[in-house]
């Protein structure tokens, strides 16, 4: 997929509230609540991590609050005019899964998430990669137990990437790039604290690129489970 998993479920929830009077996602206050109503109105089963992702996303766009509550779990609360304002500012594009619900509707809406909601089932990795990080300091930790471990399975996927025929081929002018972009994420991991956002932008993201190129083969194995090391080590 060219685009976030996110954008698919943030365009369906934006629609939803642009196209319907009441939208029931503006009272919708948990991700549960989230993940049932887009069941409901949009007839696709999202996974929890993604749909959270998606509600991250419009909190960092300030068109979602996220309110604190003494009594109970803190919650997301919409904002229906900013919704209705990023809705339209990004399906300017019409390439976006923004700009094609806006001109096809929720049919369109509706097989799209479909196919989000079998990837984001099949694919754990895939689930992960897409919540967003706050831009937070984290311990990668004070022994070298995932210290030596990422440098190893870095510097593994490195060496295959430099070796490997068919990367050469799928990843084209890509190749260098992402191996450049591998070795600053390898002194990245060596400082005792990291900051997320600089291991999802560094490491993460040419992991993933990798890891839709590749496939199933060796390459493709070795970028997925590097991410899930790293999501082991940054939580």
């Amino acid at each position: 997929m060219t685009h976030n998993l996110i954008d698919y479920v943030c365009a369906g929830i934006l629609h939803d509230i642009k196209q319907t009077q009441d939208s029931e996602f503006l009272v919708s206050r948990s991700v549960s609540g989230f993940v049932s109503r887009i069941k409901v109105q949009l007839g696709a089963e999202i996974s929890p991590a993604i749909v959270e992702g998606a509600l991250r996303f419009l909190v960092e766009r300030d068109a979602c609050a996220v309110i604190s509550d003494p009594f109970t779990s803190d919650y997301f609360l919409l904002d229906e005019g900013r919704c209705d304002k990023i809705y339209l500012d990004l399906s300017a594009d019409i390439n976006t899964p923004y700009g094609k619900s806006l001109k096809l509707g929720s049919v369109w809406i509706k097989e799209a998430l479909k196919s989000v909601s079998k990837i984001s089932q099949n694919n754990d990795y895939v689930e992960q990669f897409f919540i967003p990080a706050a831009d937070r300091e984290v311990k990668i930790g004070d022994n070298s137990k995932y210290r030596d471990k990422l440098q190893e399975a870095i510097g593994s996927t490195i060496a295959l990437v430099e070796k490997n025929n068919q990367a050469s081929e799928l990843l084209g002018d890509s190749k260098d790039r992402v191996v450049a972009e591998l070795r600053a994420g390898n002194e990245l991991v060596k400082s005792p604290t990291v900051r997320v956002r600089a291991i999802f932008e560094i490491l993460i993201k040419p992991l993933r690129y990798i890891a839709e190129k590749m496939g199933d083969g060796a390459l493709g194995e070795a970028a997925k489970q590097l991410i899930k090391l790293l999501f082991e080590a940054i939580h």
